[in-house]
């Protein structure tokens, strides 16, 4: 199991395949997720605005969030509001999400928006931001090399996520180091779930995640 937290911002939670395919793999272990209340506020209004408006899919929204916070009850983060006035983004608007992860102690922050979230500013508090392709190829690898009973490290040792919470990238790039040596028993597994995630992007259709990060906050 990987050890650590990871913040989903609002252009995750947005798309159902997208929220579906990286909620699936919180489901089984492989991290462990958090959001705030803010959070659910900028996808549910983003996704309610660029669907009309109408009762059914703000009735959609609404029970997507219940169900959300019922099966992952340890993910509503609070508290972490005073941190927001003295932290530092490209937008303002997106402090919120920096701030939860902080108060969390999160190792990553999953978004389609990754110039919204600098290492220039992230990288004093431990944190990384991910895009979610890499986030999910980095999970299925860390799956597959416990699973074998492999240490998956380069030959400078990158510490492992339950080792270093604060620290995943390293870890993911001794995986890739490894990558041709490893026999993968998977590969279609990893293939069908690839698939599944760019079905999430392009459910997005030209209303793209880019376009909902930068809609109303």
């Amino acid at each position: 199991m990987a050890n650590f937290t990871s913040v989903l911002d609002a252009s995750i939670l947005y798309s159902a395949a997208a929220r579906d395919l990286i909620l699936s793999l919180a489901a089984n272990g492989l991290y462990r997720p958090a959001w705030s209340e803010l959070i659910h506020d900028e996808w549910m209004r983003n996704l309610i605005a660029n669907q009309g408006g109408g009762a059914r899919i703000r009735a959609y929204a609404s029970r997507t969030r219940q169900r959300m916070d019922a099966i992952f009850p340890d993910a509503l983060i609070d508290g972490f509001q005073p941190l927001i006035a003295s932290l530092t983004l490209p937008d303002a608007k997106d402090r919120h999400v920096l701030a939860a992860a902080i108060h969390v102690g999160a190792a990553a922050i999953v978004t389609y928006n990754l110039p919204d979230f600098p290492a220039s500013e992230l990288d004093g508090f431990g944190i990384e931001a991910w895009h979610p392709d890499g986030f999910v190829e980095f999970l299925f690898n860390y799956e597959m090399d416990a699973a074998a009973g492999r240490s998956p490290r380069a030959s400078s040792p990158a510490p492992t996520p339950s080792e270093n919470p604060k620290r995943i990238r390293p870890y993911a790039n001794a995986q890739a180091a490894n990558a041709s040596n490893r026999t993968d028993p998977t590969a279609a597994r990893r293939t069908l779930l690839a698939t599944l995630h760019r079905l999430a992007v392009l459910e997005h259709g030209k209303k793209g995640s880019g376009e909902v990060a930068n809609s109303e906050k």
